[in-house]
């Protein structure tokens, strides 16, 4: 495993890495200005399964810390919450997820999980809209400020951009987006998304 800062063209290898790759795994990277300190963050689900059944879910969180070039892992956090995108998003000092009550689920989403990257601590808020049979929920930036992008159907033609303002204290509504294609849930995965009038 490997840190890559293409902009130097330098990378870093992470030595005595107790990560291990689980059915599910979830990872962060941010900054901790406080220290000066760029952490990586991995969160793995386990589980059991018997007869088509999942059960006893367990959840391990890894944080690896650049300018300590130490692990911490942690058993005690995050147990029963399950984080449907796989790469957190960073937006001033947080990572984010979106959280489902089931397995991958989007239909079950239902908070948004954030990650203090300097105090190590989480927190939650409800996302204004609950999933419908086959919904899409996906997160983004725009600018300095988390996004969320909500498809209602996988046959659904428009999609709802919410804006999170200081990323604690609301969503609002900014209006609707046309995505080309009728398969809304296998095209709406934007690498970024803009501001009005930039390029």
């Amino acid at each position: 495993m490997c840190i890559w800062n293409p902009t130097i063209s330098k990378s870093m290898k992470l030595l005595n890495s107790p990560w291990g790759t689980s059915f599910n795994t979830k990872y962060g990277f941010g900054y901790d200005d406080s220290r000066d300190d760029y952490k990586a963050l991995f969160i793995d689900h386990y589980h059991d399964f018997n007869n088509g059944e999942v059960y006893n879910v367990r959840t391990v969180i890894t944080i690896y810390s650049l300018r300590n070039d130490s692990w911490k892992t942690l058993h005690d956090q995050l147990q029963g919450i399950l984080l449907i995108n796989h790469s957190g998003k960073f937006v001033n000092g947080m990572l984010y997820w979106i959280a489902s009550t089931g397995i991958d689920n989007d239909d079950d989403a239902r908070n948004i999980i954030s990650f203090d990257v300097a105090n190590e601590t989480w927190g939650s808020l409800e996302i204004p809209i609950h999933g419908e049979d086959h919904s899409n929920i996906k997160l983004g930036v725009v600018g300095s400020d988390l996004a969320v992008l909500y498809t209602c159907h996988i046959y659904a033609t428009t999609s709802d951009v919410w804006i999170l303002k200081d990323c604690r204290e609301r969503i609002a509504a900014v209006g609707g987006y046309n995505p080309a294609e009728t398969y809304a849930e296998s095209i709406i995965n934007p690498l970024m998304i803009s501001g009005k009038n930039s390029a």
